[in-house]
């Protein structure tokens, strides 16, 4: 059991790390810049900022965390911690999209129902990560 939801753990860990990468070039292949013309300055520099802060972030969050679980450690209680902090981070993101779904066209709505779902599964995948590096001796 303990091998599946290792497994289940870093399979959502690989589907973040492949979604922050493609968020790097998200912008370019959608031509973000032909859609905030005529918008001030700061506000399509601080668009850019934002989804290359996010990229970032979880590119380098789970990486650490991939690191961490392909790394045998008795640390722990330290990687439980990275582990439920990016937890944490994917459930207010869920909360969010779900109360604040992304505005487009209503004849696009499924584009949320499938942000969402993914989201949802994403938040269960990285729940497994508190399990997975809770100490041994606690299990």
């Amino acid at each position: 059991m303990r091998r599946i939801v290792i497994g289940l753990y870093g399979f959502g860990l690989i589907q973040i790390i492949m979604l922050s990468a493609y968020h790097f070039y998200l912008p370019t292949q959608t031509q973000w810049q032909l859609q905030v013309q005529g918008a001030p300055l700061m506000m399509s520099w601080s668009l850019f900022l934002l989804n290359y802060g996010w990229s970032l972030m979880a590119f380098i969050f789970a990486s650490l965390l991939f690191s961490c679980l392909m790394t045998p450690s008795r640390e722990t209680q330290t990687k439980q911690y990275v582990a439920g902090s990016f937890l944490l981070y994917w459930l207010v993101h869920t909360m969010r999209i779900f109360f604040v779904p992304a505005p487009v066209p209503e004849s696009m709505g499924w584009i949320n129902q499938i942000i969402q779902g993914f989201s949802v599964q994403i938040v269960i995948l990285m729940a497994l990560g508190v399990i997975v590096f809770r100490p041994q001796n606690a299990r």
